[in-house]
């Protein structure tokens, strides 16, 4: 049955111009890739459905998307092209185009004699530096599976004096296969490999965050004990100051007296049982918010 694909494919080279190197090209969305010569197109219609059928056999079909044609099976998707190796050569100029250059230089020479050079350099004829031919020998190639695990699979099939694309639909279905299962392995390892990263980074922000909790903690109980240790200096100051007044008006301690009793009786009640509640509530310690404002670093 003809494959909608392939005669896409098809119809597109046909119409496709050729470009200086006579080859005619497919990369649009919804047609496989070629880089083809125009007289190889016809083989091309015979080579892609053998390739197409001995694929399926091995689970995997034609599936056109925005990035080509690729073959999927039903874990992965494995894309594909088919060129044409081009001779190149250094191009000989044709009996035409040596007239040309010939013609050039006597017009040349007599620019000379008028000293008027500007204008026959820009009328100097341009010839083509190399002739490409098409060699009629195609490879089809899938696309790169990096493998750490050992050798890279055999990705690529080409036509050889031995023999031809044609018969190798079998060979290339098993290769694709070949490929797929190692790129599974891959993604896997790849998986794998993620995984035990953002486990590691993971555990490295716990780390971090259980190490912000414990000194935000223990600046807190700092500033508690620092308030402590004041208010009993305070302590200590009054009593002093209390039992040295004497029985002469003493204003000024007087008032410093009154406002200190006060002040430390404001600053003891910071410190009962419900307000260091409160406390701990408005600076979110020793709760479920303990890392406030914890921001891991960014190399984790």
């Amino acid at each position: 049955m003809p494959d909608p694909v392939v005669d896409r494919t098809i119809a597109k080279l046909r119409k496709a111009k050729p470009s200086e190197k006579g080859i005619v090209t497919t990369d649009l969305a919804g047609l496989i890739r070629c880089e083809i010569a125009a007289v190889s197109i016809d083989r091309l219609g015979v080579i892609l459905p053998r390739i197409i059928a001995a694929a399926k056999l091995q689970g995997f079909r034609l599936v056109a998307g925005e990035k080509g044609v690729p073959f999927e099976s039903a874990t992965e998707s494995i894309s594909f092209s088919i060129a044409e190796a081009i001779r190149r050569e250094k191009h000989v100029l044709t009996d035409a185009e040596r007239a040309k250059e010939e013609a050039w230089q006597r017009k040349r020479d007599r620019a000379a004699l008028r000293r008027s050079w500007d204008a026959v350099f820009f009328d100097r004829p341009q010839f083509p530096e190399w002739d490409y031919h098409a060699t009629g020998l195609l490879s089809f190639e899938f696309e790169h599976v990096y493998v750490l695990s050992g050798a890279s699979p055999r990705r690529t099939f080409r036509d050889t004096n031995t023999q031809c694309l044609e018969n190798m639909a079998s060979e290339i279905s098993v290769g694709l296969a070949v490929i797929a299962a190692a790129k599974t392995e891959e993604r896997l390892r790849s998986e794998e490999e993620e995984r035990k990263r953002e486990e590691a980074r993971r555990r490295r922000e716990m780390a971090a965050r259980a190490k912000h909790i414990e000194e935000r903690r223990s600046a807190g109980l700092g500033a508690i004990l620092a308030e402590i240790y004041e208010l009993d200096r305070l302590r200590r100051l009054l009593a002093s100051l209390e039992k040295d007044v004497s029985a002469q008006p003493t204003p000024r301690l007087s008032t410093f007296l009154a406002w200190a009793r006060e002040h430390l009786a404001q600053r003891e009640a910071r410190l009962s049982a419900e307000t260091l509640e409160s406390r701990f509530d408005a600076e979110h310690l020793f709760g479920n918010d303990d890392d406030h404002r914890f921001t891991p670093p960014a190399w984790y």
